[in-house]
C-alpha cells in the first residue's frame, strides 16, 4: 500500500513539472492578452504598469497536486543560465566565415635556427657526396672521360701523354666532395645563426614580420 502511494505521488509530481513548463512556455502570451483586456478603471494588479513607467511581470501560478495522502506544490522550472530560450525558435549564427588572425614573428630562437641549420647541412653534404659518386659513375660508363682525353691527343698531338683519367678518378672526386660538404656545413650553421641574430635585432628596432593566418 505504501510502495503504491509512493509511486502515485510520483507519477503526480513529473505531471505538474510537465504542466508547470507548459505554463512557463505560454506564460508570455498570457501576460499580453491579460494587459490588452484589462479594463482601464480597474485596481492595479501585479502585472501592470507601475509608476515609474515599466511593467513588472505577473507571478507565475504554482500548481498543488495530492496523491496517496501526500501533499506538494509544483513550481516552474527556471532555465539554466546561458541557456536557449524555450519559447522561441532556435537562434541562426550567421557564417562569418574563416578567421583571420593578424600575428607578428618578434623573435627568432638563435639556438634553434643553429640546430635546425647544422642538420639540414649534414643532410646536404651527404646527398653531395652521393651525388658525385652516381655522377661519376654514369660519366665513365657512357665513356665521357675517355672521349675528352681523345679529344685533347687529337687537339694538342699524339705525341703528348695525356691522362685525364688521374685527374678524375673516383677517390679524388670522393675526397674533394666531402672537404665541400664539410665546409658547406660550417658555413651555413655560421651564417643562419648570424642570420637569426640580426633578425632579432631588427625586429626589436623596427617590428618583425607580420603573417596572417586564416583559421579553415
Amino acid at each position: 500500500m505504501k510502495a503504491g502511494a509512493v509511486k502515485a505521488a510520483a507519477a503526480a509530481l513529473a505531471a505538474a513539472k510537465t504542466a508547470a513548463r507548459k505554463v512557463q512556455a505560454a506564460m508570455p502570451e498570457g501576460e499580453a492578452g491579460a494587459a490588452s483586456t484589462a479594463p482601464s478603471g480597474a485596481a492595479p494588479q501585479a502585472g501592470a504598469t507601475a509608476a515609474s513607467g515599466t511593467t513588472t511581470a505577473a507571478p507565475r501560478p504554482q500548481m498543488h497536486y495530492q496523491a496517496g495522502g501526500v501533499r506538494g506544490t509544483a513550481a516552474p522550472v527556471k532555465p539554466a543560465p546561458g541557456s536557449a530560450p524555450t519559447t522561441g525558435s532556435t537562434p541562426v549564427v550567421p557564417d562569418a566565415g574563416p578567421r583571420r588572425v593578424r600575428l607578428s614573428v618578434s623573435r627568432i630562437d638563435p639556438w634553434s635556427i643553429m640546430k635546425l641549420a647544422f642538420l639540414l647541412a649534414v643532410a646536404i653534404a651527404i646527398m653531395t657526396v652521393v651525388a658525385t659518386a652516381v655522377v661519376w659513375y654514369v660519366l665513365n660508363s657512357m665513356g665521357v672521360f675517355a672521349t675528352i682525353e681523345e679529344f685533347i691527343r687529337n687537339t694538342v698531338g699524339a705525341e703528348m701523354q695525356v691522362n685525364i683519367t688521374q685527374f678524375v678518378e673516383l677517390e679524388r672526386m670522393l675526397s674533394l666532395s666531402t672537404l665541400i660538404a664539410l665546409v658547406n656545413v660550417v658555413l651555413m650553421t655560421a651564417v643562419a645563426t648570424i642570420m637569426a641574430i640580426l633578425y632579432n635585432i631588427t625586429a626589436a628596432l623596427v617590428g618583425g614580420v607580420h603573417l596572417t593566418l586564416t583559421d579553415e
